[in-house]
């Protein structure tokens, strides 16, 4: 019995490795592309359309192909009006064409940077898609939807002021 468990966990082991080196080399082999990076939330029509307008303000559209999705996201739902709003008046961003994604409609090997914007999302994405774990960080932005104004002038500070010491981090 103590040899089965054994041979079993190697060859999880072994799988786990498989998955994560394959993960490694679909990034590694694109060098001279642009950086993509994913941002996740949960319905795809708050927080990861405010990070991906305000990253694609941020970056160089020639070094960086930025998205968003949702791990419950309904396909084609546009940005909330509030999130609109807040976007357009205080960062001069427009945000209309936005169509909601569900995360599980991408290939998630082919990002280099998914950024979960809360620790659900983040569980969610390391228990579903393990493949993701070198490439996937955790940001702590509370959720807007359903609340005030205020409070999504509030998130998009911190996701703006978040950015900015992320893009630090990977320039350095």
């Amino acid at each position: 019995m103590l040899i089965m468990n054994f041979a079993e966990n190697r060859w999880v082991g072994i799988f786990v490795v498989l998955i994560l080196t394959a993960s490694l080399l679909s990034v590694s082999m694109r060098p001279n592309l642009p950086k993509r990076i994913l941002f996740v939330c949960y319905g795809n029509t708050c927080r990861s359309p405010m990070a991906k307008t305000l990253a694609k303000q941020m970056l160089s559209a020639s070094d960086y192909q930025i998205y968003s999705a949702g791990i419950g996201a309904v396909p084609g739902l546009p940005a909330s009006v509030l999130a609109q709003k807040v976007m357009q008046n205080t960062y001069n961003a427009n945000m209309e064409g936005h169509a909601a994604t569900p995360v599980q409609s991408l290939n998630l090997n082919d990002f280099d940077h998914i950024i979960a914007l809360d620790a659900m999302i983040y569980d969610y994405l390391a228990n579903t898609y393990p493949q993701t774990l070198p490439r996937l960080i955790g940001w702590q932005i509370a959720d807007p939807y359903g609340t005030a104004l205020t409070d999504y002038q509030t998130c998009a500070e911190k996701i703006y002021d978040t950015l900015q010491i992320w893009i630090l981090q990977i320039n350095k």
